[in-house]
């Protein structure tokens, strides 16, 4: 989001606010660089915009809006649809570049909506998980859907909508749990981990760095709960598996597009890094995300019977965090609490410890 980011430029930097002339996105400044910084070449996508929470429903820069927050106008770049052309190749970029000048660029979209429709999504209710260092749930809407917390609401490539789950902990939580528990490679941590018993009673919260969806959450902390002394390494990594996937069900429960959607128009893919996460999807196919964390089908029917339970537990847990956060910190007890401490001992290990304290001389015998 952008105009946090702006409103504490403009606050904080007035000199340099005041010789700054545009305020662009990083695919538009590469651009505009490349088609020689020529004034018709300074757009931006509706996506991007819609991004930096300065614009309408509607889709145009919300000037009230940035006139309140003290921003210039002037820094916002004239919108156009992601497939406008952008301007031309320049001449300089085409000689440093080794491409013929004069190739027509487009405007472009961001990292996301690119990838969702690079992944053949389209229609309304078409789906998209993406797993990596964090892990991203995308849904495609025909209209603005409603406003929901730990959602997020962007236009799309199409010049449609999405809406979007963002959790942060995802391989990242998986190659911490793989290192906590000294696994040499993935494939032993695979080995073990589904070798483990699947009834197991063991919980993982994956939140390790805090959370975004669903919980909005930048105190939530992660760990194992429910842990035994039958456990071992294989149930505890078996448990962080099953946390990530149980993580990506709590972004989409209660998600109205999910109730009816088909399997066949769930997609998923990998990114970034995570191969354990790559080969739990590749096992679990186009399945929903619940059970993409398993590779064995046996075990679907008891996550079904544990997730209400899980669920429970992790919202209490969650929600929950922020507010011992926020708690005071407990008063240190007076001398007169810790008297009754003694009092409230044993007769004989009170006397004992009478009797090994010095003996003192009160104020009234030393007057």
């Amino acid at each position: 989001m952008a105009e946090p980011l702006l409103r504490w430029f403009a606050l904080h930097e007035p000199q340099i606010a005041a010789e700054t002339r545009w305020a662009l996105q990083p695919k538009d400044w590469l651009r505009a660089r490349l088609g020689g910084a020529v004034l018709a070449n300074f757009v931006t996508d509706a996506l991007d915009a819609c991004a930096t929470a300065l614009v309408r429903p509607s889709g145009e820069w919300d000037e009230a809006l940035i006139g309140r927050l003290g921003l210039p106008r002037a820094w916002f770049a004239p919108l156009a649809a992601s497939h406008d052309e952008g301007g031309a190749l320049s001449e300089e970029a085409a000689s440093a570049l080794g491409l013929r000048a004069g190739i027509p660029m487009a405007v472009g979209a961001g990292d996301t909506p690119c990838a969702a429709l690079g992944s053949g999504l389209s229609a309304d209710g078409d789906a998209v998980l993406t797993t990596g260092t964090g892990g991203q749930i995308v849904v495609m809407c025909d209209v603005a859907p409603t406003s929901v917390r730990g959602l997020h609401t962007y236009r799309s490539a199409t010049g449609a909508w999405y809406r979007m789950a963002a959790m942060q902990n995802v391989g990242v939580a998986l190659e911490a749990v793989r290192g906590w528990l000294s696994y040499a490679s993935w494939p032993e941590a695979y080995d073990n981990a589904f070798a483990a018993n699947p009834g197991a009673i063991v919980s993982f919260l994956p939140y390790l760095s805090g959370e975004r969806s669903p919980w909005m959450n930048p105190s939530a902390r992660g760990g194992w709960l429910g842990l035994g002394l039958d456990d071992t390494c294989g149930s505890l990594m078996r448990a962080a598996f099953e946390g990530v996937a149980f993580g990506h069900s709590h972004c989409v429960r209660g998600w109205t597009p999910f109730a009816a959607m088909p399997a066949r128009t769930a997609r998923s893919s990998t990114r970034c890094g995570s191969r354990a996460t790559a080969r739990s999807m590749r096992a679990g196919g186009n399945c929903w995300p619940t059970h993409c964390a398993l590779n064995c089908t046996s075990s679907i029917a008891r996550m079904r019977q544990r997730a209400a339970g899980r669920s429970l537990a992790a919202s209490q847990w969650a929600t929950g965090t922020q507010a011992i956060s926020h708690r005071s910190r407990p008063r240190p007890r007076s001398p007169r609490r810790r008297v009754r401490t003694h009092r409230s001992m044993n007769s004989s290990h009170a006397s004992s410890i009478c009797t090994s304290l010095p003996k003192t001389g009160s104020r009234r015998e030393s007057a």
